[in-house]
């Protein structure tokens, strides 16, 4: 009969379970940390395919990292993806990512995939956020009412983010859209000329721009500006912007 552990001996080997199961953890969290770090060079060198691979290896390792989950959903948002793009700033959140950033992107997917109605149905801006994130999903919610119709109620949506924050990226935006959609393309020229200032190289403003430029007949000013947005793409990386730029020049060159 096998004799019984001794406490010196059960100490002994509750130690080294221990120990060991720290070691675990403590080279799990390395390789997890050393992946993030891989996958922020990788974004900072705009080497996307390559980024949301280390995202997708942190991600296998750890389901629960709110950070990969976020710049995950960033990548699939400019590519335009935005069905998944929402899916994992819907996970970003769970997983602990700050309200405020997975809410404007998810908003952001919403107008995407034109549906409008259930960005206001489904998102406000919550009273305790930061002003320029409440402006932004302001401006967001006012684009999709003139996205339904309701330019009136767009206006003044639009008008109470302005009152909060008039120079985010997504009122001064909201702004150029709702002015072109009145019909009053004046204001639009110039809100955008103050959108650019502030946001040069913004590969929307410019679509938006180059739009301005093709409807005014100065086609060659229009195409420079479609292959501004183009030569902005990472390399082997085709966005959403991108792709709308050379349809866009395709139909100006046919």
């Amino acid at each position: 009969m096998m004799g019984r552990i001794t406490d010196s001996k059960f100490r002994t080997l509750f130690l080294l379970v221990i120990m060991l199961a720290q070691v675990s953890c403590t080279d799990w969290f390395a390789d997890e940390q050393q992946m993030m770090q891989k996958a922020a060079e990788l974004l900072s060198a705009r080497s996307m395919n390559a980024a949301a691979i280390e995202l997708r290896n942190v991600l296998q390792a750890n389901p629960g990292n709110a950070e990969a989950r976020y710049l995950l959903a960033g990548i699939y948002e400019d590519y335009g993806d935005f069905a998944t793009a929402e899916k994992e700033f819907r996970h970003a959140e769970l997983a602990g990512w700050n309200p405020e950033q997975t809410r404007v992107g998810i908003a952001r997917c919403y107008i995407g995939t034109g549906r409008f109605q259930v960005l206001l149905d489904a998102l406000e801006p919550d009273a305790a956020w930061r002003p320029a994130a409440r402006a932004d999903l302001m401006a967001l919610r006012a684009v999709s009412e003139a996205g339904l119709g309701s330019l009136t109620l767009a206006e003044q949506v639009l008008g109470r983010a302005i009152q909060l924050v008039p120079d985010t990226l997504q009122v001064m935006k909201a702004g150029v859209q709702l002015a072109m959609i009145a019909g009053r393309q004046d204001d639009a020229r110039k809100l955008l000329e103050l959108a650019m200032e502030k946001y040069p190289d913004n590969p929307e403003l410019l679509l938006l721009h180059a739009g301005q430029l093709a409807a005014s007949d100065q086609t060659d000013q229009a195409q420079a500006v479609y292959q501004q947005v183009i030569d902005q793409d990472p390399q082997n990386f085709m966005t959403a912007f991108g792709r709308n730029a050379r349809l866009r020049l395709a139909q100006i060159q046919t």
